[in-house]
């Protein structure tokens, strides 16, 4: 499958581990010893910082109801029906760009970017876009030029995607000459409506790997 993994034998060796490190997505046995698979999910799922990891249940529990809105692969594993279901959940459970601007830019940016698909989250403050940087796992940042404290709205950002870089692309509205933060960026902005060109250039590669 191409996967780097790490394996546990129990639940609370699980949690332990997940809350120490990085990681896309997990499986889970719903029969183990100790803390049980439903357990662990609980846990999870009241865990601010794991509450939205990709989990993919393997069980031969038939009571599914219990496990709304996880993936289920049943026992005996396929590996083909493993692999699409680790895929499927890791991209369905993950915004991967976050947008940080002035209102202003907000419409147009959300324009270019919705235009060619591409989900995203936005903050309008330093101290917002590093409280969802705490939360989410994103790939890629874009960042107005405009902004006034567009160097404290750099600094503050954790980007904790697959690739674990520093993936900010500065974006220039018409106006945005006239801010003095401009001129102190070690960037060249791009204007807003190439924003989506240089997301997904910078998406794609990784999306190819992780084939």
């Amino acid at each position: 499958m191409g996967v780097e993994c790490e394996i546990v034998l129990d639940g609370e060796a699980a949690l332990a581990r997940l809350r120490s490190g990085e990681f896309d997505a997990m499986t889970l046995d719903v029969l183990m010893p100790g803390m049980s698979g439903f357990e662990v999910l609980r846990e999870l799922r009241a865990d601010e910082r794991l509450a939205e990891l990709p989990v993919v249940v393997v069980s031969v529990f038939s009571g599914r109801e219990a496990l709304s809105g996880e993936w289920v692969v049943s026992k005996p594993i396929d590996a083909d029906e493993l692999a699409d279901a680790l895929g499927a959940a890791v991209m369905a459970g993950r915004v991967r760009v976050l947008a940080v601007g002035r209102a202003g830019v907000r419409t147009h940016l959300n324009d270019t970017l919705e235009k060619l698909g591409i989900e995203h989250e936005w903050a309008s403050t330093p101290l917002e876009a590093a409280r969802l940087c705490a939360s989410r796992r994103f790939e890629v940042a874009l960042v107005d030029a405009g902004l006034p404290d567009v160097e404290a709205a750099i600094a503050g950002l954790d980007l904790r995607g697959r690739r674990l870089k520093r993936s900010i692309v500065i974006v220039s509205a018409d106006d945005a000459e006239g801010f003095p933060g401009l001129a102190r960026l070690d960037a060249d902005p791009i204007p807003v409506d190439e924003a989506g060109a240089a997301v997904l250039a910078l998406l794609e590669p990784a999306a190819a790997a992780d084939l």
